[in-house]
């Protein structure tokens, strides 16, 4: 059972910092002390035990195995992310608002460690063209940005496919649309758009996006097809 606030259940990443804490304690250690031994810096860490920051799975796995207490901080990180993403997916995101920025770029981070990791998940990613040609101010974040498309296309467990203008107006135009295939369990769909985010557990639901899926995957470019249209982009990007 969380603390209960004013009504309020306690959040998950207020659980983490409360267990982080707690550890910290038990091993009998001060915040300095635990930045010396761990390499991290005393203000981050007092940070993540306020619950201030999420941090990243590879900190949590750190410190889960300084305690010795198995995989217990990374399923608390594993929830307070899974918070943040539903919680942060329908807000604006304004220049001042740099909390929230943290939060976003380590949940996605998060994600993109899960790639390279032992037991990686199979993952397919469909790129609209349009994303792919719209360049940002510096020519230089824009050729890095291809080139880690590139680079993550080479991973046994990584397939990347360009759907091209030529294939013309399709079913997910206004969203974006993630898929999940569970081992145990039914499959889920994630819809995201401008200020909004949708969690789809529904079965029929999650299949009627998979056909959707299916008409934009046929229409693509295929994933060979796919490395050499961003190689060229990247050429040109770089003139």
């Amino acid at each position: 059972m969380g603390e209960v606030v004013d009504g309020e259940r306690e959040s998950g990443r207020a659980a983490l910092g409360r267990t982080l804490r707690f550890l910290r304690g038990q091993a009998g250690k001060s915040l300095g002390q635990l930045a010396e031994d761990t390499g991290y810096d005393k203000s981050y860490l007092s940070r993540l035990e306020k619950g201030e920051r999420l941090s990243k799975l590879a900190v949590m796995e750190d410190l889960d195995s300084y305690y010795g207490c198995g995989d217990l901080l990374v399923r608390e990180w594993r929830e307070a992310r899974r918070e943040v993403i539903k919680d942060k997916s329908g807000a604006q995101t304004t220049a001042g608002n740099t909390e929230e920025v943290e939060e976003q770029v380590a949940a996605r981070m998060g994600r993109q460690e899960l790639l390279y990791r032992e037991s990686a998940p199979d993952v397919r990613v469909i790129l609209d063209e349009v994303a792919l040609r719209r360049p940002v101010p510096d020519t230089k974040v824009w050729a890095e940005q291809l080139s880690h498309l590139l680079d993550a296309a080479e991973l046994p467990n990584v397939a990347i496919q360009v759907l091209p203008f030529a294939a013309g107006v399709h079913d997910l135009m206004d969203s974006h649309l993630w898929l999940f295939w569970q081992r145990v369990g039914d499959p889920v769909a994630w819809t995201e758009g401008n200020g909004f985010g949708e969690l789809i557990t529904e079965v029929d639901k999650v299949l009627r996006f998979r056909l959707s899926y299916d008409r934009v995957r046929d229409a693509a470019l295929t994933p060979v097809e796919s490395t050499a249209f961003i190689k060229r982009l990247l050429e040109e990007c770089r003139e």
